[in-house]
């Protein structure tokens, strides 16, 4: 047998452990733990991966040859750019590129299933055509030469194969079932982030919806669940495609961290970075629902990574250019984005080009270009977005800054119950209470994962005199800030600050010394898996059992065959009371009708007739009133209508009559 670095490249030694090796173990390690957590249901996990993971293959291949184009275009790669980093940033470009083009088709009427096929198609040829390109342009064998290049630190991703097997098999559990009733509850799932892309689905355009607030936010992620609809024939059938959609964009994101830590780290501390965001638990829970922090963690990734990547290049105007389009994308799939990315990179980029200025003597105004260029082309990423609410409301950010740029179709009591939903309680506003809220949610909360944030600092006291750590430094600070004073302090809004911590671990000057970051990784990623695992054997398999709910089609058994709904006649309009998700309907809408609180107008008599609306019961309507949501709901937000008696005197839900 020969040893590694022979001249046999097909040695069985290397084949055990080379690269190609690796991408077997991380594909079939987290299907084996999939059909481990499945037991009985395991025909149903094996369907499920091949016909809904089939269709998300097809739809990544096409993302990541628009990418590839976009990004030869721009001729971005140079000789530094690892192979993962290429990948990464090829299937970002893409599935912004994508984002926007369908949110064209569907403002003009104009998806379908042809289209959405139509432009995976269109992918793939222009994924062929790259490869091809780049075959023809690369040295001979240098794909094969990669595969089987030994994998060498690399094998320490194995590490993060049991958060990916407890993540594919969350992704097959029913939307809206996790991880209730802590975040990240998936309400918001079924209430906004599938639902508005199924009743888009249904009016076959993209559309203001008056009862439902959020389909005024910037959409990007959620464009390719419609687009997964479109692709599988319906919401239903394809909610799994969209879960594991979300999945792969948390997935890239990590790889996008590896790959950006590469470039300038050796091996072992960028794959201890990846590996030690990969095993926080925040990323497991929130990658298997279909919210959109997958779409803001990894086009924020690439743009604070090519950002960086520019200001530290004597020719930076090109990759300015692209971590601008990122961290429009990024805007366009979360707003946070905006003060996060859009705002704080470029600020970061500035001081590290003053840095430059007064350190270096570098009088050139190629970083001051670029970082304008970025802002110009960041701008023009989100600003169809921001046309589309123009055009809906007269406010570009509609929902947001209603009093300065305009409250659309709110009332003044809507708009003070949005603004006041959006800050934290009294008694964390004092800045001890922000603090404390800050600990236990980040510092010592078990979602953080324990050990990323202050490895991070540490990493950075040991490579303190690198520009760049002060740089990430710096973004660390101006997302502890914007966490601490503009939010409403939720854990998940902080999540940009595991890749920005990770990228700081790689930073670190390890002095031979990576074993001691390998144990400490694998401690807390054993810690964290712990945690995670007990969460979804709890929130699942403690009631239902994974089996009976994994890949589960039919949500009318959760809903329409359960009491009262079992006894009313099933072609009846259906009217919800309290309950805004509606995904778990499937029922036409022409037959279901619900609204979200923050659409509740305060001018009835009571919570019921106000949910309802002003044009009243319908003909042969039932009313399906949820009594213990209005409870909740009137002790949560402002200027709600009184609770009628008849709510006050329930808890379960009731047909009204």
């Amino acid at each position: 047998m020969r040893a590694i670095g022979t001249n046999n490249p097909l040695g069985g030694s290397l084949r055990r452990r080379s690269r190609g090796a690796l991408l077997v173990w991380l594909c079939l390690l987290p299907l084996i733990g999939l059909l481990l957590y499945a037991q009985s249901a395991w025909p149903i996990a094996i369907y499920r991966i091949v016909m809904d993971g089939g269709t998300v293959l097809l739809w990544i291949i096409a993302a990541t040859g628009f990418g590839m184009l976009a990004c030869r275009a721009l001729r971005l790669w140079d000789a530094s750019s690892p192979v993962s980093l290429k990948l990464a940033t090829s299937v970002g470009a893409g599935l912004g590129v994508l984002s926007l083009a369908l949110l064209g088709l569907g403002l003009a009427g104009l998806l379908s299933f042809a289209t959405a096929a139509a432009l995976v198609a269109l992918g793939w040829i222009a994924a062929i055509v790259c490869v091809r390109a780049w075959h023809r342009e690369s040295a001979p064998g240098a794909l094969r030469g990669w595969i089987t290049e030994p994998a060498g630190w690399e094998w320490l991703g194995l590490l993060a194969t049991p958060f990916l097997a407890l993540a594919l098999t969350a992704a097959l559990v029913p939307p809206g079932m996790l991880w209730t009733p802590e975040e990240p509850h998936g309400y918001d799932v079924v209430e906004y982030h599938l639902q508005i892309p199924r009743e888009w689905y249904e009016a076959h355009r993209i559309m203001p919806l008056h009862h439902n607030v959020f389909s005024y936010f910037p959409f990007n992620v959620e464009m390719h669940y419609l687009m997964a609809m479109y692709l599988r024939g319906g919401p239903w059938a394809g909610m799994y495609v969209c879960q594991m959609m979300h999945m792969t964009f948390v997935v890239v994101a990590v790889v996008a961290v590896y790959g950006i830590a590469r470039r300038r780290a050796g091996a072992a501390p960028a794959i201890i970075a990846a590996v030690s965001v990969l095993t926080v638990p925040w990323l497991a829970q929130l990658s298997a629902i279909a919210y959109d922090e997958g779409g803001f963690l990894l086009f924020g990734v690439l743009s604070i990574g090519w950002a960086l990547h520019a200001a530290d290049s004597r020719h930076p105007r090109r990759h300015f250019i692209f971590a601008g389009a990122m961290a429009g994308f990024a805007a366009g799939s979360k707003l946070t984005a905006v003060p996060e990315v859009l705002i704080a990179v470029p600020l970061v980029c500035a001081g590290l080009a003053a840095w430059k200025m007064i350190a270096r003597s570098d009088r050139t105004l190629a970083p001051w270009r670029g970082i304008a260029l970025f802002g110009l082309v960041g701008l023009l990423a989100f600003s169809p977005w921001l046309i589309r609410n123009l055009r809906w409301a007269g406010n570009p950010v509609f929902p947001e800054l209603m009093p300065l740029l305009g409250r659309g179709d709110f009332t003044p009591v809507q708009v003070r119950r949005w603004e006041l939903a959006y800050v934290p309680p009294v008694e964390q506003r004092s800045i001890v209470g922000r603090a404390k809220r800050f600990c236990e949610e980040v510092v010592v909360g078990w979602q953080f994962g324990y050990l990323l944030l202050p490895l991070g600092l540490i990493a950075f006291v040991s490579s303190i005199r690198d520009p760049m750590a002060w740089g990430l430094l710096g973004l660390l600070a101006i997302l502890t800030i914007i966490w601490l004073f503009f939010t409403h302090l939720q854990g998940r809004f902080f999540i940009l600050a595991a890749p920005v911590s990770a990228l700081l671990i790689a930073q670190m000057d390890w002095h031979k010394r990576e074993f001691i970051g390998v144990i400490l990784v694998a401690i807390f990623a054993a810690v964290g898996w712990v945690h995670i695992n007990l969460k979804l054997l709890d929130s699942v398999a403690g009631e239902v059992g994974i089996g009976n709910v994994l890949g589960m089609n039919d949500l009318s058994a959760i809903t329409l065959k359960q009491p009262p709904l079992d006894r009313v006649p099933p072609d009846a309009p259906l009217c919800l009371v309290g309950d805004a998700r509606a995904f778990w309907y499937p029922l036409p809408m022409s037959r279901l009708r619900y609204r979200t609180v923050f659409d509740v107008k305060s001018d009835e008599p009571n919570i019921v007739k106000a949910w309802i609306g002003h044009d009243g019961k319908r003909a042969g309507e039932i009313l399906l009133v949820d009594p213990a949501e209005l409870k909740r709901l009137s002790a949560s937000y402002y200027g709600l209508p009184p609770l009628p008696a008849e709510v006050k005197a329930k808890n379960q839900r009731y047909v009204a009559p």
